[in-house]
């Protein structure tokens, strides 16, 4: 997925529409650099990828650190898409074992 196209959020940001009920479609899933959580928030704003502080895309490499930080913001549900990722402990092994 290609997010240089969206509009970052940062968590602060996010975590306030959530608490206001106004964020959707939430969902992890794989980018270049790692898992990113991609979102609507607002009403009618465009899809959004959750941001650093300083800036720059947030990037996971698992998805219990992707889903500690939904939950941290007090969201418990949203959809994941595992296409294309490879988990650190399949890394290195080979496709023969």
């Amino acid at each position: 997925m290609m997010v240089a196209s969206l509009q970052e959020m940062p968590a602060k940001l996010m975590k306030a529409f959530a608490e206001r009920g106004s964020v959707g479609n939430v969902r992890v899933q794989q980018a270049d650099k790692g898992l990113v959580i991609v979102f609507n928030a607002g009403g009618g704003m465009d899809e959004c990828v959750l941001g650093q502080a300083r800036g720059g895309v947030r990037y996971f490499q698992s998805f219990d650190g992707a889903a500690s930080t939904l939950q941290s913001m007090g969201i418990v549900e949203f959809a994941a898409n595992s296409r294309n990722w490879v988990p650190r402990t399949f890394k290195g092994v080979s496709a023969s074992e």
